[in-house]
């Protein structure tokens, strides 16, 4: 939800930026990207309302790989495809400490993580899953705000 907010309010500004310069192609194809983020916002925030600790439906692959792939077409779609990677850091971290321990354990026959990915490393730390989500959460709110700063809408 915090990704698909922070691409709502870039895609926003990019829309209201070609409207004023009169580019009205462009004002129309960012206005259905705008309404794609605050569609796909609500829905991700009304399956985490209903769906709170602890859970009762799973989301799967099914679910989180079409995530990830609105994620991509939206960081295409609004022009800004670099901002993927500053506004999802956990997604980056995730697959990073993936490689990392494939890498390690292919090389050396040891691995850095108890297990891959590292929010499994931690929860096998003894860190509590509500603390690692909230971690991962405050975590993607201050990137969040780095990418709207980075483009200039805050």
């Amino acid at each position: 939800a915090i990704y698909f907010s922070t691409f709502f309010a870039v895609t926003l500004a990019a829309a209201v930026a070609a409207g004023a310069a009169g580019q009205s192609t462009a004002e129309g194809e960012l206005s259905g990207t705008v309404i794609f983020c605050a569609s796909l916002t609500g829905g991700v925030l009304a399956f985490l309302w209903h769906n709170f600790n602890p859970s009762e439906i799973m989301m799967g692959d099914t679910g989180s790989l079409a995530l990830g792939g609105a994620a991509a077409t939206v960081a295409v779609f609004s022009k800004n495809p670099l901002l993927l990677l500053l506004t999802g850091i956990m997604f980056v971290v995730s697959c990073i400490s993936v490689i990392l321990q494939v890498i390690s354990f292919k090389l050396t026959k040891k691995r850095i993580f108890l297990m891959a990915p590292l929010h499994h490393h931690l929860e096998m730390k003894g860190i509590s899953e509500g603390k690692i989500v909230l971690r991962y959460a405050v975590v993607t709110l201050l990137f969040s705000a780095l990418s709207l700063y980075a483009v200039g809408v805050l």
